[in-house]
């Protein structure tokens, strides 16, 4: 990247947001997800910059806005990286433009920005796509020869390249005829809210056809049945669809698009209808407003058996046994693990779920960000540094290149016993709270148990698109505490931490902006680095200083780990374990175990 071409006019708003891997989702520097429809998730430019210097992303993105005077022409797959040679219509595109253009991430493509307003709606066909709102560029700084270094004024241009691509339409249009005549921000939300609202979203903004066997056609007709439920103007789901990320060239054909319309139509069998509304005085006829029993009755009737299913979760164990001993057991409710890059957030948490598989609990992992075969190479791995000498272990990246042998053998089968346990749940950024729930349910009637749930992490998990992002990831935390709740199961979650919060020890205040944490967790861990409890991070105000001993403290082999145990409402409420950490065998050991008490309680001993 040459960061150093990018417009300055660009640089001063406060439109940015980083990137960390091939799929380019968007993230803000703290690192949670970023929207492109939500500025609360945006950051500044320096911001982002100083996230790709800490190696925490690897690129910069700008966000564009309805409000700006800016137009992104987004030309892919039109050079060859090798020769730089660029494809003559391409070409002829850039020519008329003229103005800022950069050659794109993979090298193949272009990224023009020009100031005016799309003629029409947003559009992709082959390899051109423009757009001025909703969306952001990647952006390099790698300049083209021979192009403008500014952002120019180029609407005739641009009205001129649009309607060379999509030529204007001498036909009238019809009269809208929309049933109820709802929007089409209404008919989104309300289909994202739906009982299939996930199923809509995976397809409308995803464009995810996994369910529909990678069958375009199959899913295109999927999203047009949904959108006909809503709406039985043809014209109406036509803008809609052509909003959506299954949107392709293929639509601009009338033959298909016209009839993949008409077919969702004629197929209705019902529609839409509004839910009533009622008034104040039947919503509180409605209500239960009676008080319930008295404690006297509660102790008659419930205090024992709630009290002997408390004691039955004694043997729930993480594995750990520092922090077993700290601890106690795993009871009902919502923990949250929280830390900044580096110290192995997963790893700790993932090593947990094995140890709780192996000790026979049902564990679901939902793992938004890695995958299955990531997750259970890392275990293959992480089994063989426990047997071997360290100069004979493998590693998970050693594994997932083909790496096999006796001790990888030995390990899958050792692995095998109880790995029937363990469920991992691979993300596709849209699991929500309301999905995870449903399955965690399902898996539990279908396995008659009650699992524990890890979710890897917090900030990914997606939300109402109204929200803001704090607002998103409150609302997220009270759902996976309703969830610990009415299923009675202990659910885990991997939080991040506060950027502004990296160089100073872990408390509450790392978990200020990532939500109500503080107030529904039942339980608050944070994991970091040893040194922070060196002065340096307490007292000093030397920013170089301190980043230079954290950078040393990552460098460690092993690294020195701490578990801070910032809440505990069922038990010892502040109290701290350390671990060894090798991240190269994706191994946390706990470096020692405090002896028991000699009163201390064994309610195996005890009897009602």
């Amino acid at each position: 990247m040459k960061l150093n071409n990018i417009p300055k006019e660009l640089t001063e708003k406060k439109q940015w947001v980083v990137w960390k891997d091939s799929k380019k989702i968007p993230h803000n520097p703290k690192g949670f997800m970023a929207r492109v429809d939500d500025p609360e998730t945006w950051s500044t430019y320096d911001e982002a910059v100083e996230s790709c210097i800490m190696g925490d992303a690897k690129g910069v993105g700008f966000v564009f806005t309805k409000d700006d005077p800016y137009c992104g022409v987004d030309l892919d797959k039109v050079r060859n990286p090798k020769t730089g040679e660029i494809k003559k219509e391409a070409l002829e595109i850039i020519k008329a433009l003229n103005s800022y253009t950069e050659i794109s991430q993979s090298g193949q493509g272009f990224h023009i920005l020009v100031k005016g307003q799309l003629p029409g709606e947003r559009k992709r066909k082959g390899f051109y796509e423009n757009y001025n709102h909703g969306r952001y560029f990647a952006l390099t700084g790698e300049l083209l020869e021979k192009t403008s270094p500014g952002i120019k004024e180029r609407q005739k241009e641009l009205n001129q390249v649009y309607y060379n691509i999509w030529p204007k339409k001498s036909k009238k249009k019809k009269p809208k005829t929309r049933s109820l005549n709802l929007s089409d921000h209404e008919i989104i939300r309300i289909a994202e809210s739906a009982a299939n609202g996930f199923k809509f979203k995976e397809l409308y903004r995803q464009g995810n056809i996994e369910a529909y066997g990678g069958d375009h056609s199959r899913a295109d007709q999927a999203l047009c049945n949904m959108l006909a439920f809503y709406t039985q103007d043809p014209e109406q789901i036509d803008n809609l669809f052509r909003s959506s990320e299954l949107y392709r060239e293929k639509w601009d054909r009338p033959d298909y698009s016209n009839g993949t319309i008409k077919k969702a139509i004629e197929g209705l069998t019902e529609t839409y209808k509004p839910p009533q509304r009622s008034t104040p005085e039947e919503d509180f006829k409605k209500e239960d407003t009676s008080i319930g029993s008295s404690v006297g009755e509660y102790l008659k009737k419930n205090f024992r058996e709630d009290l002997k299913k408390a004691l039955s979760y004694s043997d729930r164990k993480t594995g750990y046994e520092n922090l077993d001993r700290e601890l106690g057991c795993l009871y009902p409710g919502l923990y949250v693990l929280g830390g900044i890059s580096s110290v192995g957030k997963t790893t700790f948490i993932h090593q947990m779920a094995d140890q709780l598989a192996r000790s026979g609990e049902h564990v679901l992992f939902f793992s938004l960000e890695q995958s299955q075969f990531e997750l259970v190479s890392k275990s293959i791995a992480r089994i063989i540094a426990t047997k071997e000498e360290e100069r004979n272990c493998i590693t998970s990246a050693q594994i997932r290149k083909g790496v096999s042998g006796l001790k990888v053998t030995e390990a899958i089968k050792d692995y095998s016993g109880y790995a029937g346990r363990l469920t991992v749940i691979e993300g596709n950024f849209d699991v929500s709270v309301l999905k995870l729930r449903s399955m965690v349910e399902g898996y539990a009637q279908e396995n008659k148990c009650k699992p524990i749930v890890i979710v890897d992490y917090l900030q990914i998990l997606p939300g109402d698109p109204r929200q803001s992002d704090k607002q998103r990831i409150d609302s997220n935390v009270t759902g996976l505490k309703r969830l610990s709740r009415d299923l009675d199961i202990p659910v885990i979650v991997i939080s991040s931490l506060n950027r502004g919060n990296y160089l100073a020890p872990i408390d509450f205040e790392a978990f200020k902006e990532s939500g109500g944490i503080e107030y529904s967790a039942d339980v608050v861990w944070g994991l970091q680095l040893s040194c922070m409890n060196e002065e340096v991070f307490i007292k000093s105000k030397k920013i170089i200083e301190k980043r230079e001993r954290l950078k040393k403290a990552k460098d460690e082999t092993p690294r020195s780990i701490e578990l801070v145990c910032l809440k505990n409402r069922n038990g010892k409420p502040y109290f701290t374990c350390e671990f060894k950490y090798k991240p190269r065998f994706d191994l946390y050991e706990p470096k020692h175990v405090p002896q028991a008490p000699k009163d201390e309680f064994k309610p195996e001993q005890q009897r009602l």
